[in-house]
């Protein structure tokens, strides 16, 4: 079993994702929270000079979502199997990684790479809506399983809930991914524990 150390600011913040798999994996992990007076004594330490960062034994992982998502891969949380597309002997799964891989395939993505960031950005944006559209159309909160997505979505509302309490009073099925979120085993004392941060 391999160790992990996470490294991070003394915040929720581009950390928090990451804390959240790892406690709701039941995953022992060390975490390791910089302050920022030791960050510019420390920086030129980390292979990107950026934090977070992820060691998984003597392998050092950075970039908030890719860490994520290799955390959420690991502990088998739910992202779906399906669509798959399998061409010259390769399966590609995860339909916007099939879809992203077709456009620049025939030229559909974009010409620069401003222009592929600006058709990344409507799609992306576009995923965010139909995905909350078909949780609030067709699951079953008996039947729900947590995802990488509820709590990153719970991550994101805790910061503006903070600012603003009543944020999401308009929007009863937030507040009831949220509150399933929170009582999720293992992830609910990590929530109640954490050290406090703005963000």
């Amino acid at each position: 079993m391999p160790t992990y150390k996470l490294h991070y600011f003394d915040l929720r913040a581009r950390g928090e994702l990451a804390r959240m798999v790892l406690n709701t994996a039941g995953q022992d992990f060390e975490d390791i929270r910089i302050s920022f007076e030791e960050w510019p004594k420390v920086k030129s330490s980390f292979p990107t000079g950026q934090l977070p960062l992820l060691e998984i034994d003597d392998l050092k992982l950075s970039q908030s979502m890719a860490i994520a998502r290799y955390l959420a891969r690991e502990y088998a949380m739910p992202t779906g199997q399906m669509p798959v597309l399998e061409f010259d002997g390769q399966k590609l799964s995860q339909s916007m990684a099939i879809a992203r891989y077709l456009a620049r395939k025939f030229g559909f993505a974009g010409k620069t790479n401003l222009e592929q960031a600006l058709v990344d950005q409507v799609v992306d944006t576009v995923g965010d809506l139909f995905t909350e559209f078909v949780k609030c159309r067709f699951e079953k909160d008996e039947a729900k399983k947590l995802t990488l997505a509820d709590m990153a979505v719970y991550e994101v509302l805790e910061t503006l809930q903070k600012k603003e309490a009543k944020c999401l009073d308009k929007f009863p099925k937030l507040v009831a991914n949220r509150k399933s979120v929170a009582q999720q085993p293992r992830l609910d004392n990590y929530l109640k524990t954490r050290p406090e941060s703005d963000i």
